[in-house]
């Protein structure tokens, strides 16, 4: 079973692209992020995609639908006195997500990356009041808002990066 949406294909001049419509569990990615992580919609629009929820615009929350994507190497938030991440601490994360992750992904463990070279501050993303996902498909709505794409991005406030969805979905087939 394939998770993402419907394809829309665009041209660009010589390139081609597909955006898709995104659902519960496709993979993000932050531009000073050290890993992939997952959009989450705790409660469904009542709108399903290949038995899986969509998500809208207004699915931004931090660590509610955004969870966090490993390690922040901005330098803004590095400048700031900040706990840091000790390698013991991301095999500890990995073995926990490897247990519960078969909750929210599947029946079963999921690879867990973790880089063990890294050191550094904890992703933690945060959202500022008010903004939402850009690039969203003006045309469909889902819950009143408007359906959120594999083109869509959002900054992270805390460490400035621009937080995109993996351009198939980031779904894994089954």
């Amino acid at each position: 079973m394939h998770y993402v949406g419907e394809v829309e294909t665009y041209s660009d001049g010589d390139k081609v692209f597909d955006i898709r419509y995104v659902v519960h569990g496709a993979k993000i990615h932050c531009t000073y992020g050290s890993t992939w992580g997952r959009l989450i919609v705790p409660k469904s629009h009542g709108v399903f995609l290949r038995q899986k929820a969509q998500l809208n615009k207004m699915d931004c929350k931090a660590m509610e639908n955004i969870t966090p994507m490993g390690i922040c190497h901005s330098a803004i938030v590095h400048a700031e006195p900040t706990e840091q991440v000790s390698v013991s601490f991301w095999q500890s994360v990995a073995a926990t997500a490897r247990s519960v992750g078969s909750i929210f992904f599947g029946g079963n463990d999921r690879e867990i990356e973790v880089c063990e070279s890294e050191v550094g501050s904890l992703c933690t993303p945060e959202i500022a009041p008010g903004i939402c996902w850009l690039y969203t498909h003006e045309d469909t709505l889902i819950d009143g808002e408007e359906a959120l794409l594999t083109s869509s991005i959002i900054t992270c406030q805390k460490g400035g990066g621009t937080i995109g969805i993996f351009p198939d979905g980031g779904q894994d087939d089954e």
